[in-house]
């Protein structure tokens, strides 16, 4: 299958700010791999050799499974990274990366993308700006986790979905995320998230389908977000 063009690359934030011969390399050196949906992309304590790029499908990133718990992290759709943190410790991987459909990914290997880091600043820089972005989200997780009620997370959650700045369980239907979505997202199981579900309900901030939920009223739903 054709290999994007570095104008592909120049759209993700990682690499717009590779100069032009930077990018043709980044297209030379990438190699394209499908997955079909419910495929593994790789499992968490597996060793890490290569970072991705998504071409079109949707990834989820999720921890392992404790029982009847788990955590999803996000869900990456086309132009976004992952897979990079683990090769700059060569630490193991913390997390697992899963096809949620039929998805075509960009694989980078682990000695390319550290030559790429070591020859351009910007790149670095860009990185640097991305994992700062994504411990800026993990510690307002923590605070939640600390101080907020499953109601409260989970309005707060909604808002950052319908807003745009976390990546949405949504397929190509647009379709709202389901509660087993929202529950791992959350870090807890499909009981407990109906009853915070329904007290949003309830209060006329959301509304639930057969095609997901969606927020009916993003003001009564940022009551919630303030309330512990």
């Amino acid at each position: 299958m054709r290999t994007p063009m570095p104008s592909f690359f120049r759209r993700i934030s990682l690499f717009n700010r590779l100069p032009r011969a930077k990018l043709a390399r980044l297209t030379r050196i990438a190699r394209r791999r499908e997955f079909p949906a419910g495929r593994t992309v790789f499992s968490a304590g597996e060793p890490a050799r290569h970072m991705f790029v998504v071409l079109s499908g949707r990834i989820k990133i999720e921890s392992p499974a404790h029982g009847r718990k788990r955590k999803t992290y996000s869900y990456l759709r086309r132009g976004d990274f992952f897979g990079e943190m683990a090769l700059l410790d060569n630490d193991r991987r913390s997390a697992s990366a899963i096809s949620v459909e039929d998805s075509s990914l960009l694989i980078v290997s682990k000695a390319d993308f550290k030559n790429l880091l070591l020859t351009d600043p910007a790149l670095s820089l860009a990185l640097i700006e991305t994992l700062s972005a994504r411990l800026r989200r993990a510690d307002e997780e923590i605070e939640g986790l600390l101080f907020g009620t499953l109601v409260n997370r989970l309005a707060k959650l909604l808002r950052s979905l319908a807003r745009g700045t976390r990546r949405a369980p949504i397929n190509a239907r647009r379709r709202g995320p389901t509660q087993q979505e929202l529950a791992d997202m959350l870090g807890t199981s499909r009981e407990p998230l109906a009853r915070a579900l329904a007290i949003l309900r309830r209060a006329g901030a959301v509304n639930s389908s057969r095609r997901g939920i969606s927020v009916i009223s993003p003001a009564k739903l940022e009551a919630f977000c303030s309330i512990f």
